[in-house]
């Protein structure tokens, strides 16, 4: 008979053996690979996880590297920024030397073109791996919207696992120096804006709407018999808001002769014409309402006083019947000469060229006083030009396009805006602000800019030798460019601080990613143990 004897403990030793070399086998594979989770079957989830972390962290040392770089950059042309800061308070020294008499100004001149050669030279020497910020070559730059020049900065992963490179951002153009098309800090600035194509010419001007008025021609001399009368109705103040007043007037030889002390009833002329309407008025019961004048030297006029309260201002003469031959009443039986009726306020003005281009920097600002008594600050900036001229330049010319610009930045005042050719003219919307006449008013004040006097010259072309050298101009256009570079500086000063800390940042989270994939790793090895 056959029988199988089992060794327990030889059977409990194979088994213990065959899990240390399972054991070992991972283990040699952890070791080979350097991970504790080498490949995805040790665990698929985990090690897709370790796997893009350790990708971005490849991507991250790059954008660290890439700081690095940038505040070398920045470093650079801060220095650069400094030291022309420097040559200018120098070159400001010696134009106020040249002020005093008896100064010898070519030896100062000489002076100033040795300032004025260092501050090209720190411009042209203030290069980092071939990139220069102060001495630049940008077509239009001084009207460019913005010359950005873009730095990685960081790296981030949304929830959906989007990747971004965020940056940061430095616009050249406020910077540069020296640049090949103008625009530079130290070089003309020709960022003015003149008049405005005429806008400043009416700064503190008050714009009235004109009282109504008819002027008719004096032609007579006419007689009126007893039996003779001239009969006409005078409607005051009517218009689209209102129906006015009608005054009818009767004009008869008792009235001639009791106004002119006379008994053959004549009006021989303007002057008796204007004594009779007004007597004739005054009776009908327009005092305080209209008048009756001269206008020119033949013509007799009337106006209305706009003392009804009505919204409109207006005069007419109406329903006219005369009995003497052919319907002669002095004149008032012919057309009018002038007829002025529900007038409104308007301003014209023109600048005697043809547009003015705004530099992204310019805003142009005034005060509008509304008929009711209210002020409101306008601003007209380059983003408003290019939105509503649908242009890239801002570039304004007069007429059309100032109105409409005008327009925009007008919308809701009660002021609205014309133009034709190079003239522009504001008027008060009548659908906000009805009330017409002497009463409708607006008021423009304060038109200003806010860069006021920008310097004019290069740096590099200043010669108080030359005949007629305005060194006030000169001292005005040095402050101004020192203003401009040292905000430069002040702009690559932030920028360095910001940058240091964006490095210090990416590194520390450089440190932080690896660490986070081990823990990856050391769970998933742990749990694959345990398994």
């Amino acid at each position: 008979m056959t029988s199988i004897h089992t060794n327990a403990g030889a059977t409990a030793a194979l088994q213990t053996l065959r899990a240390i070399n399972a054991n070992l086998t991972i283990t040699q594979k952890a070791i080979s690979s350097g991970l504790r989770v080498g490949a995805a079957a040790d665990n698929a989830a985990y090690w897709s996880i370790s796997t893009t972390m350790r990708s971005d962290n490849m991507a991250l040392s790059a954008i660290v590297d890439a700081l690095g770089l940038a505040a070398a950059e920045t470093d650079v042309a801060y220095a650069g920024l400094e030291a022309t800061i420097g040559a200018l308070d120098g070159i400001k020294a010696k134009l106020v030397a040249a002020k005093e008499e008896g100064v010898d100004r070519q030896k100062i001149q000489a002076e100033l073109e040795q300032l004025i050669g260092q501050a090209e030279s720190i411009a042209t020497s203030a290069s980092f791996n071939g990139v220069n910020w102060l001495n630049t070559d940008i077509a239009n730059l001084a009207y460019l919207t913005a010359s950005p020049v873009e730095m990685p900065a960081a790296l981030s992963r949304s929830a959906s696992g989007t990747l971004q490179v965020q940056t940061l951002t430095l616009d050249i153009g406020d910077i540069s120096l020296f640049n090949s098309d103008g625009g530079g800090a130290l070089q003309a600035d020709d960022r003015s804006v003149g008049n405005i194509n005429g806008l400043t010419t009416v700064s503190g001007a008050t714009a009235f709407g004109v009282k109504a008025r008819e002027s008719y021609t004096f032609a007579g001399p006419i007689t009126l018999s007893a039996t003779d009368s001239i009969s006409f109705d005078i409607i005051v103040d009517a218009g689209p808001h209102s129906a006015g007043v009608t005054y009818p007037i009767t004009i008869d030889k008792a009235l001639v002769d009791s106004r002119l002390g006379t008994s053959d009833g004549v009006i021989a002329n303007r002057s008796a014409m204007i004594s009779i309407l007004n007597q004739a008025m005054v009776t009908a019961g327009l005092s305080g309402v209209a008048n009756v004048g001269t206008e020119a030297s033949d013509r007799f006029l009337f106006w209305s006083l706009e003392g009804l309260g009505l919204d409109d201002a207006s005069i007419a003469i109406g329903n006219l019947t005369s009995t003497l031959s052919g319907g002669a009443a002095g004149g008032l039986e012919n057309p009018p000469v002038t007829d002025i009726d529900n007038s409104y306020a308007e301003l014209s003005f023109s600048g005697g060229s043809s547009s003015f281009r705004l530099h992204p920097d310019v805003v142009i600002a005034f005060e509008l006083v509304t008929p009711d008594g209210v002020t409101q600050t306008i601003t007209i900036d380059r983003a408003t030009v290019d939105s509503v001229l649908g242009t890239n330049d801002g570039l304004v010319n007069a007429g059309p396009d100032f109105a409409a610009v005008l327009n925009a930045v007008l919308a809701g005042t009660g002021v609205t805006a014309t133009g034709a050719g190079i003239q522009t003219t504001l008027t008060i919307d009548s659908t906000m602000f009805p009330t017409a006449g002497s009463r409708s008013q607006f008021q423009i004040l304060n038109v200003r800019d806010n860069i006021g006097s920008p310097p004019d010259f290069d740096l590099v072309d200043i010669d108080i030798t030359a005949a007629g050298a305005d060194l006030d101009n000169y001292l005005s256009g040095i402050e101004g460019m020192l203003a401009k570079v040292t905000s430069a500086a002040a702009m690559l000063g932030a920028l360095a601080s910001r940058l240091d800390l964006q490095e210090v940042f990416g590194r520390t989270l450089q440190q932080t990613m690896t660490a986070g994939i081990g823990r990856r790793s050391m769970l998933t090895w742990t749990r694959h143990q345990r398994g």
